[in-house]
């Protein structure tokens, strides 16, 4: 399976199962990394095997390797790399290791345009994305004055990128701050009316901030039916929640309570078509035996999030008095 996708990661975990590592532990740990160390050489281009193996390195040998997995992204110019990396962050000494060694990159970048340790030249746009990184590292690690030193320093160097904005948009976000999150977010909008992510993220921001007529007609500059009853039947249950939540802050009960039951109804609709979908496929003889505990788990799922809702559903209601 490898062979046809080596960017399968459970392909990966599975290999490593069949060869007796199903549990990584102090004793097999280094022929564990001997195994991915093999995974990477059979399949050189595959990031998912690369990714993986930093898993299980430690000290310098991940600092080593991690240093080979970043590089490629600043000189691609890659703004998913945080993104790409951020599991490793839950191990407190990768992440001291992962801190030292972009800080590091982006003085040197900074100050002669070229990685930390090197000699050779880089893209001066290298610096750019180490910036972006670092912004998004620091606003995960909540200190946010210095993720926003490294975003003002990116928009500095490249004021055109609409990815610098949306993520100081969401450094605000995270302080709390929706009105400048919001405004922030539409300059990374008006920069490209045709991207539906910052149109969405201004949304988002402005609801919160309790803009909700402002954020509504954002919204639908993008559907085409702007009707508040299609708006429903396209299962906008991320706008719902957030429209929900909004009316419960301004204790405005009754629509919140309506927007709650409108995403109840979304799962509803999803567990009446799964079962729809389990009989017909039955009676054509056409049902793969291998979905039968994929959907069970789905509907399983559905009904666990259906509960958390009716429990929304009852706070609006007792709050409501009704």
């Amino acid at each position: 399976m490898l062979d046809k996708y080596p960017e399968n990661v459970k392909a990966i975990q599975l290999l490593q199962e069949s060869r007796g590592f199903k549990e990584v532990t102090p004793e097999n740990k280094k022929q564990v990394v001997e195994f991915h160390n093999e995974v990477v050489q059979k399949y050189p281009n595959s990031q998912a095997a690369k990714r993986n193996r930093l898993r299980f390195l430690d000290g310098e040998e991940f600092r080593q390797r991690f240093d080979e997995y970043l590089r490629p992204f600043y000189i691609k110019g890659l703004p998913s790399v945080f993104i790409d990396v951020r599991e490793l962050l839950n191990d407190a000494e990768k992440a001291k290791i992962i801190e030292d060694l972009c800080v590091k990159h982006s003085q040197s970048l900074e100050e002669k345009n070229t990685f930390f340790g090197s000699d050779q030249q880089e893209n001066p746009c290298c610096v750019l994305w180490s910036y972006l990184f670092l912004a998004g590292y620091f606003n995960w690690k909540e200190d946010f004055n210095r993720a926003m030193q490294y975003i003002e320093k990116a928009i500095d160097h490249t004021p055109t990128l609409i990815e610098l904005y949306t993520m100081k948009a969401k450094i605000f976000k995270n302080c709390y701050n929706y009105k400048l999150a919001g405004e922030t977010a539409d300059k990374a909008r008006l920069m490209d009316f045709a991207d539906r992510y910052p149109n969405n993220l201004t949304v988002k921001y402005k609801i919160r901030n309790g803009e909700i007529e402002a954020g509504d007609a954002l919204l639908k500059t993008f559907i085409r039916d702007s009707s508040d009853a299609n708006i429903h039947e396209l299962q906008y249950m991320w706008y719902e929640t957030e429209l929900g939540n909004a009316h419960l802050k301004l204790k405005q009960f009754g629509p919140g309570f309506r927007q709650f039951k409108f995403i109840e109804k979304h799962f509803q609709d999803f567990y009446e078509d799964q079962v729809y979908f389990v009989i017909l496929s039955f009676e054509k003889l056409t049902f793969p035996c291998s979905l039968i505990s994929t959907l069970i788990a789905l509907e399983n799922t559905i009904l666990e999030l259906m509960l958390i809702l009716s429990e929304r559903k009852m706070i609006f209601t007792i709050i409501n008095g009704t």
